[in-house]
């Protein structure tokens, strides 16, 4: 899905760079722009969104949760845990990433904590810290990047839309990342009335997206579509296989014995 286009400007060394135009695109998608006119040493931004989608607004009736839609390709078979298209975060940093959000209401922000938890907890890589910064009950009032951190806030994606993930981040020619962010939305107005699992579902969702995480079909995963039976939440936590392409695919080098929380994580290099 693409969304309005964003204007960047730079400058380095007191050199004003071209100003560029480029596009969120959806994660099937991955969008490249060059920033430096340096060829010695280019940095580069990429920007990526993922959403899930599905008719999730109804309180919680038994039949109030419909499937979220994911491209054709999704429905062919059923297949476990995928890697993101964009690059994961630094291994320095993804052991202890700062989770801001600035919701308000006690159920939406119990359901990030749990989901945060969960990813910890079952994680011996990642490492989410929850912080509650002001509490802003506009929708799509600040969407904005906290470099080296997830921000959580109340947003919507469009027609039909429950909670989108935005990554962002820069890299050196020689692969360095420079910065790293992500932005996550969630629908006040989806899982509306009482639902903590519900909530936690679209909460775990969308953060396993920001993590370094694709969709996938399996039924005992957030990232796969929502699975409910009788009003209850089948998958509204990361899956095994979740846990095992985190740990031993995507982020190897950050597994610590005892789980993924190492202390504060260093900044990343610092631009050219």
């Amino acid at each position: 899905m693409l969304s309005p286009s964003r204007i960047l400007s730079c400058s380095c060394a007191g050199l004003l760079l071209s100003v560029l135009q480029f596009h969120t695109v959806d994660a099937s998608e991955p969008h490249f722009v060059d920033l430096n006119v340096d060829d010695t040493e280019p940095t580069f931004r990429f920007t990526s969104e993922t959403t899930i989608s599905g008719n999730l607004r109804a309180s919680t009736t038994a039949n109030s949760g419909q499937r979220p839609s994911f491209p054709a390709s999704h429905q062919k078979h059923r297949h476990l845990a995928k890697v993101a298209d964009w690059r994961p975060w630094p291994d320095n940093y993804i052991n202890n990433i700062e989770v801001i959000h600035n919701l308000c209401d006690d159920e939406w922000i119990s359901a990030v904590e749990r989901a945060c938890q969960a990813w910890t907890d079952r994680s011996d890589a990642v490492g989410l810290l929850l912080t509650a910064a002001q509490c802003n009950k506009k929708v799509n009032d600040d969407l904005t990047f906290i470099p080296g951190k997830i921000h959580v806030v109340y947003g919507t994606c469009g027609s039909d839309c429950c909670g989108k993930a935005n990554v962002e981040y820069s890299w050196r020619g020689d692969g360095t990342i420079t910065e790293y962010q992500a932005l996550v939305r969630l629908d006040p107005s989806c899982f509306s009335g009482s639902w903590l699992e519900g909530k936690q579902y679209l909460a775990c969702h969308e953060i396993g997206h920001a993590i370094g995480l694709g969709h996938n079909n399996d039924d005992d995963s957030c990232l796969g579509p929502f699975n409910q039976r009788n009003n209850q939440v089948l998958n509204s936590g990361p899956g095994k296989d979740d846990i095992r392409v985190l740990d031993n695919v995507i982020y190897p080098n950050a597994v610590i014995a005892g789980g993924g929380n190492a202390g504060p994580a260093p900044a990343p290099a610092p631009a050219p």
